[in-house]
């Protein structure tokens, strides 16, 4: 998957904060700097991640390094969330992706009404994804199990589809 951050498409989503990403998931530093390499979030991200004391109870020389950081030393703050990553354990790639595309479709979500076509955002966000299951059942060309009479039955179907996948992910990784 490239950086998403690029791509026009998600210029009114991206980059996401990270008072928004604390307020609905636990991250630990992999997961942050998978985000950070496809663009989900910016060098300042890394910084209140750090302020945050994400990763541990203690923080360690690297994380307050990270927290002070100036924007004149922005190109170390990458460096700096590396080593933290590294020193964090191993990253379950699966969660990670689950995480991140959960975070992404809640934002669109909460700004579907100013998106000039949040279910074509929704559909670019499955294919970058690589077509997750998931959320099949509110992308609009896939075909549905139960039989639709109207368009705006459609629309309603898909609409609480994405509401109970956003319900399942808060409670999935909340805990």
């Amino acid at each position: 998957m490239e950086s998403l951050s690029n791509r026009s498409e998600y210029s009114d989503l991206l980059p996401l904060k990270t008072e928004f990403v604390l307020n609905h998931v636990q991250m630990t530093w992999p997961e942050i700097m998978w985000a950070y390499s496809m663009g989900l979030i910016g060098w300042r991200s890394l910084k209140e991640f750090a302020q945050a004391g994400v990763g541990g109870e203690s923080p360690d020389d690297e994380l307050v390094k990270l927290a002070n950081l100036s924007k004149e030393c922005a190109n170390s703050a990458e460096e700096r969330a590396r080593s933290l990553a590294t020193h964090s354990g191993a990253q379950d790639e699966v969660t990670t992706r689950n995480k991140w595309l959960y975070l992404l479709l809640k934002s669109l979500y909460e700004q579907k009404g100013s998106v000039s076509d949040p279910l074509g955002l929704v559909e670019q966000i499955y294919a970058d994804f690589d077509y997750p299951e998931r959320i099949e059942g509110f992308v609009r060309w896939m075909p549905t199990h139960d039989p639709v009479r109207t368009p705006e039955e459609a629309a309603e179907r898909m609409d609480r589809n994405w509401q109970s996948y956003l319900e399942n992910c808060a409670a999935q990784f909340r805990s």
